[in-house]
């Protein structure tokens, strides 16, 4: 009778030994998932940010290239009005 106890412990001991083992591959690809959608939204988020600050660049250089034709309205045909208005054309570089 003993002896049947003790095969029977042993295989619930094993059986419980790959229960244990299969919860924590689950908890392993549970968090290897989260780890995989946390690094695509980074690099979403890098992607956003990314085409934010092209965008951004170009508004600069609208409002940049406005304020440089007031300026260059305001100094009419002079050198300086002149030379105003060609930066703003991208004739020369400021």
């Amino acid at each position: 009778m003993m002896r049947l106890f003790h095969w029977a412990a042993a295989a619930l001991l094993l059986l419980c030994g790959w229960l244990t083992g299969s919860a924590f591959q689950v908890r392993t690809e549970q968090h290897i998932l989260q780890l995989q959608r946390t690094v695509e939204l980074l690099q979403r988020i890098r992607q956003e940010i990314a085409y934010r600050r092209l965008d951004l660049e170009q508004l600069q250089r609208c409002l940049v290239q406005e304020k440089l034709l007031e300026s260059a309205a305001r100094y009419g045909k002079s050198p300086y009005g002149q030379h105003l208005k060609n930066v703003a054309d991208d004739k020369l570089q400021y």
